[in-house]
């Protein structure tokens, strides 16, 4: 949100689909819910004008990750996002079944 500024729940949405390449394209019932829980967490904050922005307390906190950390969050909304594909098109998401059990399996071994 930060570099794209303060957007509406609709506008993430799109951006999301955008970003997917049209793969992805979240519902409202998913976003939602996600907005009001990192407003709850002081990750973003409503405006009144029904946006939603990063606040200065996460930009300042968020700055300097270390790449293990970078890593890990990357992963952790690379699965969501096929994990919601996979309920919306699971033939996308078949084909690289062999890959994600690979990598499910090098990741245990951690």
């Amino acid at each position: 949100m930060e570099k794209h500024g303060p957007m509406r729940g609709i506008d993430v949405m799109n951006h999301m689909q955008e970003i997917s390449h049209g793969w992805w394209k979240p519902s409202p019932g998913s976003i939602y819910p996600l907005l009001s829980d990192l407003a709850d967490e002081g990750i973003v904050k409503r405006r009144a004008d029904d946006k939603y922005e990063l606040t200065k307390k996460y930009i300042q906190q968020s700055e300097p990750m270390d790449s293990v950390e970078e890593t890990i969050v990357s992963m952790e909304g690379s699965a969501s996002y096929l994990e919601d594909l996979s309920k919306s098109d699971k033939k996308k998401v078949a084909e690289y079944t062999k890959r994600i059990k690979k990598l499910s399996a090098r990741l245990a071994k951690l």
